[in-house]
């Protein structure tokens, strides 16, 4: 499971976490890579206060 943290706009990357454990927990891919490799997307936000 991926959990995305972040998006550069500039370089067009998402930043991302990956549970496979140590030295994936800071990692970069582009959006179309991305969505290439994925069935599917989740987004949860925060509920607003």
């Amino acid at each position: 499971m991926r959990i995305i943290n972040g998006y550069n706009d500039k370089k067009n990357q998402l930043i991302y976490s990956d549970s496979w454990g140590m030295g994936h927990e800071l990692k970069r891919l582009n959006w179309e890579q991305a969505w290439s490799m994925s069935i599917a997307a989740y987004m949860i936000t925060p509920r607003k206060r």
